[in-house]
C-alpha cells in the first residue's frame, strides 16, 4: 500500500496491520468509515498492533474490547474514559537499567 492509497484499496490477506498514532489519531477514531475499514482490514490480518496512540483508534473499531492494552501516558486515562470495556494497564513495561556491553578494541587502535 502507498501513501496516497486509501485504505479501502487494500484487498487480501494481511499479515500485520499496524496503527500508528499521533496528531489526528482523534479524528480518525472519530470517522466511522475510517473505523469501518480498520475492523475490515484487521480481520483480513494475521495480527494486529498500535503504536502509541493507534491504540484509541483500535479501541474505537471495537477491536480491544476485553484486552489488557496500554498507550501513551498522557492519553491512557482518556482511552479507559473513552472505552470502559477495554483494560488499559497504566504500567506493562519492565526497565532494565545499567546494561552495558564490553565492546572489543579496534584492531586499528592495538598497540
Amino acid at each position: 500500500m502507498g501513501a496516497g492509497q486509501g485504505l479501502e484499496t487494500v484487498a487480501g490477506r494481511l499479515d500485520t496491520l499496524i496503527v500508528v498514532g499521533g496528531i489526528g489519531c482523534e479524528g480518525a477514531a472519530a470517522d466511522e468509515r475510517h473505523l469501518g475499514q480498520v475492523h475490515r482490514l484487521a480481520g483480513l490480518s494475521r495480527r494486529v498492533a498500535s503504536v502509541c496512540t493507534g491504540a484509541h483508534v483500535l479501541a474505537a473499531a471495537g477491536l480491544l474490547d476485553h484486552r489488557r492494552v496500554t498507550t501513551h501516558w498522557g492519553w491512557r486515562d482518556r482511552l479507559a474514559e473513552r472505552h470502559p470495556d477495554v483494560a488499559v494497564d497504566a504500567n506493562p513495561f519492565t526497565y532494565v537499567t545499567a546494561m552495558s556491553t564490553p565492546r572489543p578494541e579496534s584492531p586499528a587502535r592495538s598497540t
